[in-house]
């Protein structure tokens, strides 16, 4: 009886430690911002796309980006968090090619060349409700292209420790070797969803997502569209139950405890 009322005040104990260092970072704060821009159309026309003036409604981009931080501006991870999040939403905006400093270069570069993007370019940054332990954000990225068959987007996943702001990987949580077992996991699973859809097994190779999140019902792996099946699929999900991965877990992994 001592031993389980040890446990228990244990668990209670560290669940508080948990709650605190979580509230310490303050409440999470999403900022929306939304401009639109319009080009010249002589500097539209001159797009090698045939047709250009028959396919679009407008001749202006619209872009809407969320910007992040937590209240409580005294807290050191809490900022390192937010600073990481808006930079890696910034780097969705524009391409690898383009070298920008601040959102003010972002939307200058937008407001010269916007015959040049989509026109509706979006960035969203939400919270995602997983492993108490960790702080989880997605960043979404969507649009659509004037004259493009269809829409696109994507999403990406973000991990970080509340206690010192360092994002988490693959690596916080499996070793190497067993990110390799691990895989091997995760793709007889997908194979086993692929009977339901035969004529996409051999659309590519399969890899381990570097977008996955813990929670009671297990990992889950999420991949975009075209990255492992056809656009038909949409973007497919892998569930892995705890019995499959808990054996693979790092000791010192923040999410070990969630899976007894």
């Amino acid at each position: 009886m001592k031993r389980h009322t040890t446990t228990f005040l244990f668990i209670l104990a560290s669940c508080c430690i948990v709650a605190q260092t979580r509230a310490s970072l303050g409440e999470f704060k999403v900022n929306h911002f939304e401009q639109q821009f319009c080009g010249r159309k002589d500097s539209l026309m001159q797009t090698n796309l045939d047709g250009l003036e028959n396919w679009c409604d407008t001749l202006c981009s619209k872009l809407t980006f969320d910007f992040v931080s937590f209240d409580n501006p005294t807290s050191l991870p809490g900022v390192l968090i937010a600073d990481q999040l808006n930079h890696y939403a910034l780097h969705k905006l524009l391409p690898e090619d383009l070298d920008y400093g601040t959102f003010h270069d972002v939307l200058l570069i937008y407001e010269r060349n916007s015959h040049l993007y989509s026109e509706e370019t979006n960035c969203s940054i939400n919270e995602v409700v997983g492993n108490p332990k960790i702080f989880s954000v997605s960043i979404g990225h969507d649009g659509y292209g004037c004259g493009a068959a269809h829409g696109y987007f994507e999403s990406d996943l973000y991990h970080f420790n509340p206690k010192d702001g360092a994002q988490l990987t693959w690596d916080d949580f499996f070793e190497a070797d067993q990110q390799i077992v691990l895989t091997i996991v995760a793709e007889e699973e997908w194979k086993k969803m692929l009977k339901e859809n035969e004529w996409a097994a051999d659309y590519g190779e399969f890899f381990l997502s570097d977008d996955f999140l813990f929670d009671e019902q297990g990992l889950h792996l999420f991949y975009d569209p075209y990255e492992i099946a056809p656009y038909a699929m949409g973007a497919p999900e892998i569930l892995l139950q705890p019995k499959d991965f808990r054996p693979l877990l790092r000791k010192d992994c923040l999410v070990r405890e969630l899976y007894p």
